[in-house]
């Protein structure tokens, strides 16, 4: 028996590799699953549905919840320390405990994606996607279609993770406190904006400053306005890239472009690169 434990301390995985008997001798298996909760895989039924056995899987690897009986995925405090680990363990709980508060509270607050495995009900519960969305802010796309137009719920998804706009209702993307607050994270959340603040100057000005290849998904004509491109390519010299053919044709936003970058001459419009190039030479 020490041999075998001897082995498992040395190679937590190597229960698999185990006798029978072994797998189903509990000090052995609460050797390996003490190494490695993936160990419980291996272990007897009879282990599995052991509380004592799976208690400590879940507490090294909440995902080792996936190999327990159906009776112990039913157990609260099993299930408890399972989502502690690891939020997203929640998948394996029983849909009793996927619709206990308690259980989804803990879930969301290690890993707030773990929402999507919860019950409907839950996803509407706005103390629980509260939760989620402060941890992640793409739990917003599990949340019910009730909270993602809940400004109080989107305004703290997006302030986490700009880009988590795409999920907020069309009220909410239309409206310029969140999608500034979106935009102030990252840029790029400027795609996610309604048509009417995608079209708004200061909205744009925003996002290209905070990061200059958000003109990518600025409107034609703010691809097409000196102010707004010369602030795009001051912050990131690629952005010149995504600005329209007569703007490449404007060499002090060319030259402000290869400041920032050099490579940035690539997108100069073809009559403007060889002067560029002396240019950026020169800088």
């Amino acid at each position: 028996m020490e041999s075998v434990i001897s082995a498992i301390n040395q190679n937590r995985l190597s229960l698999q590799f185990a006798s029978d008997g072994q797998k189903d001798n509990k000090d052995v298996v609460l050797a390996a699953v003490n190494q490695d909760g993936r160990a419980l895989q291996y272990a007897s039924n009879k282990m599995k549905g052991d509380i004592a056995i799976v208690m400590a899987a879940v507490k090294n690897y909440g995902c080792a919840l996936k190999y327990a009986s159906s009776i112990i995925k039913n157990i609260y405090k099993v299930v408890e320390s399972a989502v502690n680990q690891y939020g997203c363990a929640l998948i394996y709980a029983s849909n009793q405990n996927k619709e206990n508060i308690e259980i989804a509270l803990t879930a969301v607050n290690q890993d707030g994606r773990a929402l999507q495995y919860t019950s409907s009900e839950i996803r509407d519960n706005i103390g629980v996607v509260l939760a989620a969305v402060k941890q992640n802010g793409l739990a917003l796309e599990f949340a019910s279609e009730n909270l993602q137009g809940n400004f109080h719920v989107v305004m703290p998804s997006v302030t986490q993770y700009g880009c988590s706009l795409q999920y907020a209702s069309p009220e909410m993307k239309n409206d310029i406190v969140i999608v500034m607050a979106a935009i102030n994270h990252t840029g790029f959340s400027l795609q996610y904006a309604s048509p009417e603040l995608h079209r708004n100057f200061e909205v744009t000005m925003a996002a290209v400053r905070q990061n200059g290849r958000a003109l990518e998904y600025a409107s034609h004509s703010h691809q097409n306005n000196k102010e707004v491109v010369m602030a795009a390519v001051k912050q990131n010299g690629a952005a010149l890239e995504y600005a329209s053919a007569e703007i490449k044709e404007d060499i002090n936003i060319v030259i402000a472009a290869i400041k920032q970058n050099k490579w940035a001459l690539c997108s100069a419009s073809s009559n403007l690169q060889e002067f560029a190039l002396i240019v950026s030479n020169c800088i």
